[in-house]
């Protein structure tokens, strides 16, 4: 407890991983399941951007994918060994063996299921924000289901050892959140 007398919403004995596929809200489902049960969270592409002093994109183009995947394993390993929290996995973090490793066995891991067509949608409306905000698709044309389908199978592997499945239907975070926690506490989802 701290000095207002009041801690965490609930106590997670470990770290709560989200992962999703580029589009499927990872980030504000995270934000959300913190705000609503008191705990912290880590964005594992801010850590990235942080650590690197660049944003994603320019550090993929200037040094490449492999150097993003080790900086995000290395954030990943630190966020695991802090204290419990929710952690907002990079859509590829899980391709990395040693991170898809870390996870199961340090972690728990809830994946957040879209429709490949729901996927395309919500990733043309985030590239319209963003242009920049998907280093994988910098330099192809609008992303469609059919071109966005290989990456999500190259990626359904890691997604495939979830813990607990959110179908996202696209519902907005703060209700994905709500089913996330409910599972957590072992209540109705």
């Amino acid at each position: 407890m701290d000095y207002y007398g009041h801690g965490p919403l609930i106590d997670l004995d470990r770290p709560l991983c989200l992962t999703g596929f580029m589009g499927s809200r990872v980030e504000a489902t995270a934000k959300s399941i913190a705000a609503l049960a008191g705990v912290p969270v880590v964005e594992l592409d801010r850590e990235v951007e942080h650590r690197s002093g660049k944003s994603l994109s320019h550090l993929v183009l200037k040094e490449g994918e492999p150097r993003r995947r080790a900086l995000e394993l290395e954030a990943l390993e630190r966020a695991i060994a802090g204290r419990p929290t929710v952690i907002a996995l990079g859509d590829g973090a899980l391709l990395n063996p040693k991170a898809a490793d870390l996870v199961a066995n340090k972690a728990t891991l809830v994946y957040l299921e879209w429709s490949l067509v729901e996927l395309a949608n919500s990733v043309r409306e985030r590239l319209k924000e963003n242009p920049g905000r998907y280093p994988e698709l910098l330099l192809q044309d609008p992303p469609t289901a059919l071109g966005l389908s290989p990456m999500l199978q190259e990626r359904v592997p890691g997604y495939t050892r979830a813990d607990f499945r959110v179908q996202g239907k696209g519902l907005p975070p703060w209700k994905l959140a709500q089913e996330i926690l409910a599972w957590l506490q072992g209540g109705p989802v």
